[in-house]
């Protein structure tokens, strides 16, 4: 006798769920995502918190090793992909770092003599052009936005000259438009600050510009954290500068946004994502990524704790914001 009773029941669910569709007040975001998830563990947790978009990426020093008697190694790459495809989160790929083979930086015998030959350019751009071209071909259809390198400003990440960064970025433009003309071209996120070692390129974006580098990217990007001296507004104020000096018109993205609780509270790193979020939004910026999902480690170093998790994945105190943000698109 109670049949009808959950029949009823189930329509109603239906219905309401109909309604609610309807309503349009289902929210996707699609331009706030996180950077560098790589492990399994790792992607389902982006998802489940919101996350549709991830930065991410396994360099070129890290796919084509050719050593241990192999060419290529794309078993990593290509779970990554399948990861994020699965869970139907679209990938920003990292397109970075130079493997020692190809390196500029010395005559290396081996990838294990040293990790610095990744920071400089290849001595033949035709090595860089043939793993562009590889791997677009490969991912076609399952990856649309490329960045082109990570902190090309500093010396860091980037031993080379404006205008090798330069040649660099325009092979890889050219190549990923050749495979797919609807490829996303993305400047490696600059810095845009003094990292606090001295090794810093403050006029990098403007001499990239001035030897017309702007034509060869559909997106410029940077990244802001909160121990800076630069405010989110002032690296914004300071590209659209350049923008009108040099006459173009490009999508402005962070492409690392965070804030160490090694150095800060969870309460300050929740306060300045949230209203970095805020800001990005008035100013137009079209895509963020939060930098980074969990800890590295449980020490006091400021890139150990830059997650909006713990190291064993437990919420710190943003996510609450962060959750309703990513679901409605309100910040509190």
């Amino acid at each position: 006798m109670q049949k009808p009773k959950i029949k009823r029941f189930i329509m109603l669910i239906f219905l309401f769920i109909l309604t609610f569709l309807a309503s349009g007040m289902i929210y996707i975001n699609d331009w706030t995502g996180i950077s560098n998830c790589v492990t399994e563990k790792e992607i389902v947790m982006a998802r489940s918190i919101g996350f549709r978009l991830s930065r991410t990426g396994i360099p070129w020093a890290g796919i084509e090793i050719k050593y241990w008697n192999k060419h290529w190694f794309w078993e990593e790459p290509d779970n990554l992909v399948l990861q994020h495809k699965n869970r139907h989160i679209d990938i920003l790929y990292v397109l970075a770092f130079t493997p020692w083979w190809a390196s500029s930086g010395g005559d290396y015998k081996s990838p294990f003599e040293s990790n610095d030959y990744m920071y400089y350019p290849p001595k033949d751009i035709k090595d860089w052009e043939n793993f562009i071209r590889k791997i677009a071909i490969r991912y076609k259809g399952l990856i649309k936005m490329w960045e082109i390198w990570n902190e090309p400003d500093t010396e860091f990440f980037w031993r080379g000259s404006v205008e090798e960064y330069k040649e660099l970025v325009e092979s890889a433009y050219k190549t990923l438009k050749e495979v797919d003309s609807e490829s996303t071209v993305v400047l490696g996120g600059l810095a845009l600050s003094d990292p606090g070692d001295g090794k810093f390129n403050p006029d990098f974006l403007e001499e990239f510009l001035k030897l017309g580098g702007g034509n060869f990217v559909d997106v410029i990007s940077f990244h802001i954290y909160c121990n800076q001296k630069e405010t989110l507004k002032d690296k914004v104020r300071y590209i659209k500068r350049l923008f009108k000096k040099y006459n173009i018109n490009k999508k402005i993205w962070i492409t690392e946004l965070g804030c160490s609780t090694a150095t800060h509270t969870e309460e300050e790193q929740s306060e300045f994502i949230m209203k970095s979020l805020k800001e990005s939004s008035e100013l137009g910026i079209e895509k963020v990524f939060i930098y980074r999902l969990e800890d590295i480690e449980e020490d006091e170093e400021w890139e150990s704790r830059l997650g909006i998790l713990r190291r064993d994945f437990s919420y710190k105190k943003i996510i609450y914001k962060l959750w309703n943000f990513l679901h409605s698109g309100i910040i509190d």
